[in-house]
């Protein structure tokens, strides 16, 4: 039988239930994705194979569907009409929940759906079976701290603003043909993950042919004794030949890079001898290792190395775009069109030499004009005769033509009406979700609690106090306000 589940019980445990829980104070009047749950009762430890149909009646700008506890499956844009159908396989017996120390056993099997407006979905459907002790489906396994586990987070749903994981994201790789048992959580070393009781879960389950993957090094690298060379490289090589020991298949990771800079600019690489070590025990025990450390850090290498900024050209060029405060000022030129407008950062990068044609600039301001819903009598119209919401809109739209990485939006919704306040929030949470960086300044908190995942308090140009997760609500804002210093962050 599918029912939905109470998450607003208070004995609910996401991690036992589909990865949502109810958001903290004020998350209510947030601009998210709205999230349904299907799921089915478990028949006790095993594999289950699942099924599941979705009917959309409208056009779906953003939808995700999630396995078990918000293991991603499918995102995307979705036309009106389509049918989304799919197949996989979850593993489902025990695990020890965050702020828990007793192990519990997982009852509820399924999948959960998000997007903008659940009354666009037509129809869903799924149904479950668990499949013989025999079956041939291999089952991974997987070990390791906050970058490898099923992140919890709110509702609604703001992809952009909570944290995830590789090993949330393993099943859209993998696709159907294995099953995912993540017993990986937040905090833990390649000591603790053993002492704490998730390491027993693994072995109690694991069959023959079964993978087991291990990625630690974060937390390890913080403690003496768990330096590469030392305790860390041994319980790496500990786990490897107790897995073989029950006819599993270990796989080792070395871990993600942790991102930071040194005084003169050049990246420090805090981790590099911890994913040396993982790929020593893979040499010496012959087992295959999974390098994210190097993909990792040639990843934030070649997009976040710190730059040199002397003029605004040199932060256009490297993707960085500033939306003003004071639009009449820095933003507008009022007396050009507001087609002239919109190219005119694009223009700017491309050089005046080399002047967009008439057709590509018609181009442009129809696209974004139509994209923003910019009420304008025509691209032709004198930006000065635009309404403030317009105005900034139009500006906004100016610097979405440069395609950025990284947008600075300096109080965009002062002194404008309600209903474009509220479209600007809408679009720098979908911007946020696909990718961009956004810096959201304001001095409205309700808006703050509405858009942003991280929020830095700042007193005469200094911070005093950064709130994320349970924590940001209203009162712990004017708390921070009021009194707050770096102990705070």
């Amino acid at each position: 039988m599918i029912h939905t589940l109470d998450t607003k019980a208070a004995d609910y445990i996401p991690e036992l239930g589909d990865g949502f829980e109810e958001g903290s104070e004020g998350s209510e009047n947030a601009q998210g994705l709205q999230v349904a749950d299907y799921y089915a009762d478990a028949d006790g430890e095993g594999i289950y194979y699942i099924t599941y149909k979705i009917e959309t009646a409208k056009e779906i700008e953003q939808l995700f569907v999630f396995a078990g506890r918000k293991q991603l499956l499918r995102l995307g844009k979705r036309k009106a009409g389509e049918v989304i159908e799919g197949t996989l396989y979850l593993h489902f017996g025990e695990m020890i929940p965050r702020f828990h120390s007793e192990c519990m056993t997982i009852t509820k099997i399924g999948f959960s759906v998000a997007c903008e407006d659940l009354t666009k979905l037509k129809s869903v459907g799924m149904a479950a079976e668990k499949l013989s002790a025999k079956t041939k489906i291999p089952a991974i396994y997987l070990a390791g701290d906050s970058t490898v586990t099923d992140q919890t987070c709110p509702k609604p749903y703001m992809p952009g603003g909570c944290y995830s994981s590789w090993g949330q994201c393993l099943a859209y790789f993998i696709g159907e043909s294995t099953a995912i048992d993540n017993q990986a959580h937040s905090g833990l070393t390649t000591e603790t993950f053993r002492n704490e009781g998730h390491y027993d879960i693994v072995k109690k389950y694991i069959r023959p042919g079964d993978f087991c993957l291990f990625q630690f090094g974060h937390n390890d690298q913080k403690l003496a004794h768990l330096q590469a060379q030392t305790g860390y490289k041994e319980n790496l090589m500990n786990y490897v030949n107790e897995i073989r020991g029950l006819c599993g298949v270990p796989i080792l990771v070395t871990p993600l890079a942790r991102n930071t800079w040194k005084d003169d600019g050049t990246y420090n690489d805090l981790l590099a001898e911890h994913a040396q070590a993982v790929f020593e025990v893979g040499e010496e025990t012959g087992v295959p290792v999974i390098d994210l450390h190097k993909y990792a850090a040639d990843l934030i290498k070649k997009n976040g190395k710190e730059i040199k900024i002397s003029k605004p050209i040199d932060a256009m060029k490297n993707g960085i775009a500033y939306l003003p405060e004071d639009r009449k000022v820095d933003g507008i030129v009022g007396d050009l069109s507001v087609r002239d407008n919109i190219i005119l950062a694009a223009q700017v990068l491309r050089g005046f030499f080399r002047p967009f044609s008439k057709a590509q600039a018609n181009k442009f301001a129809d696209e974004y004009i139509k994209l923003l819903e910019i009420k304008t009598a025509s691209a032709d119209t004198p930006i000065k005769s635009l309404s403030g919401g317009n105005q900034q809109k139009v500006i906004l739209a100016r610097w979405l033509l440069t395609h950025p990485e990284y947008l600075i939006l300096d109080e965009p919704t002062r002194g404008i009406d309600i209903g474009t306040k509220i479209e600007i929030q809408k679009l720098v949470l979908k911007l946020a979700s696909e990718g961009m960086s956004v810096t959201f300044i304001s001095s409205e908190t309700d808006e703050m609690l509405r858009t942003c995942s991280r929020l830095i308090v700042m007193r005469d140009r200094k911070k005093v106090g950064e709130i994320t997760g349970e924590d940001l609500t209203q009162s712990k804002i004017m708390d921070t306000i009021a009194g707050g210093d770096e102990k705070n962050a």
